[in-house]
Parts: C-alpha cells; sequence; structure tokens
C-alpha cells in the first residue's frame, strides 16, 4: 500500500493563516486595552491592516474568532503527553504543566478574554486529558491515592484551576498566575498524596 504524501500549503493558503493569526492577536491586544464590549469588528481589521470584508472572509464575528483561539489552545493541550513536562514524578510533570504551560496560555490570552474562554465546555478537553493522563499515571504508579477516581481528581483539579484564574482575573491581572495556579492545585494534589503514603490521613 502506497502512503500519500501530505500536500505542502500553497503560498495563498500560507498567507490566509498568517492572516488569520494576525487577526487573532490584533482582536486579543485590543480586547485586553478595551474591552471585548468596546471593540468592534472594524476596529480589529483596522489594526491588522485588512478590510473588514478580509474579517469576515476568516470569522463570522469576534466571538467565533475567539472560539476559534480558544480551540486552537486545547487541540496543542491535546497534542502533548507526559514525557514533554519536567519531572519524574508525575506530581513534578503537573507542577511543570501548570507553572509553565499552563499559566503561559492564561497570561497570553489575557484577564479579560480568560472569562470568556472558560465558560465554553468545548475549550477545556484538552485540557482536561493532560490532568486525567498524569493523574491516572500517577495512581498507577502509586503516587497518588486511589480513594477517588481520577476522573473525580481531576475535576476537583480543573475546579481548583478555574478557581485561580478568575482571582487572576478580579485582581486584573496583577498578581503571580504562575504561583496562583499552583498553589490552587498543589495543596488538594498533597492530600491526595499524604493519603496513597498514609491511608488513615483525614
Amino acid at each position: 500500500m502506497s502512503i500519500q504524501k501530505r500536500k505542502e500549503p500553497t503560498s495563498r493558503q500560507r498567507q490566509a493563516e498568517e492572516t488569520k493569526q494576525l487577526l487573532i492577536d490584533k482582536a486579543f491586544s485590543l480586547f485586553n486595552t478595551h474591552g471585548f464590549e468596546a471593540v468592534g469588528v472594524r476596529d480589529i481589521a483596522s489594526a491588522a491592516g485588512v478590510s473588514t470584508g478580509a474579517f469576515y472572509h476568516h470569522f463570522k464575528s469576534k466571538e467565533e474568532l475567539v472560539f476559534y483561539r480558544a480551540i486552537g489552545t486545547s487541540d496543542w493541550f491535546s497534542s502533548l503527553s507526559p514525557a514533554d513536562f519536567a519531572g519524574d514524578s508525575c506530581y513534578e510533570k503537573l507542577h511543570d504543566f501548570c507553572s509553565s504551560y499552563l499559566a503561559g496560555v492564561v497570561e497570553a490570552d489575557g484577564p479579560e478574554m480568560i472569562h470568556h474562554i472558560l465558560s465554553w465546555k468545548e475549550t477545556s478537553a484538552g485540557l482536561r486529558g493532560i490532568f486525567l493522563e498524569l493523574l491516572s499515571l500517577g495512581q498507577e504508579r502509586g503516587e497518588f491515592s486511589t480513594e477517588k477516581s481520577a476522573g473525580e481528581l481531576c475535576d476537583f483539579l480543573l475546579a481548583c484551576y478555574r478557581g485561580a484564574v478568575y482571582d487572576w482575573y478580579r485582581n486584573d491581572g496583577r498578581t503571580d498566575l504562575r504561583t496562583l495556579i499552583w498553589e490552587h492545585i498543589h495543596y488538594p494534589l498533597e492530600y491526595f498524596r499524604r493519603k496513597c503514603s498514609s491511608p488513615d490521613t483525614p
């Protein structure tokens, strides 16, 4: 059976993708400076140096633009594996992911936009996948208690993460997000590490 080579994008396709990314970058910059509601499609197109027609060629609305970026981030998370994160234990890998990868993505989105993104369940699939994989692996290795399923632990950590991001948003992004996210996730993880080594831990 012959293996078909994937076609390289044409120059027009590359240019279209570059324009789409430029629109996204300019839009998020404007949203975080002026607020989502105050920025219109014309503002985004002008900042990117294109016509409003060019904007609508790529996106139906500014809401679709935000959703497109959020889904792209989720897909990127889905492409990662435990081997991508620093550390030997799953606990160390979770620390690296939360403090480096996750915090960096949220900071890039900005405090004005992150609460929009968190409201869409579809955009959290990739993030949930990483937590679930590391927690499941940690339980298999005996690092975390199996008192709760990996799925239950995952949902709890996601709630902690959202709490950290909400605190950051309420403070207009002035707090250290990397520290904040890890502090919110660290304590429940420590509890389930202790429960693993000492099952009678209350």
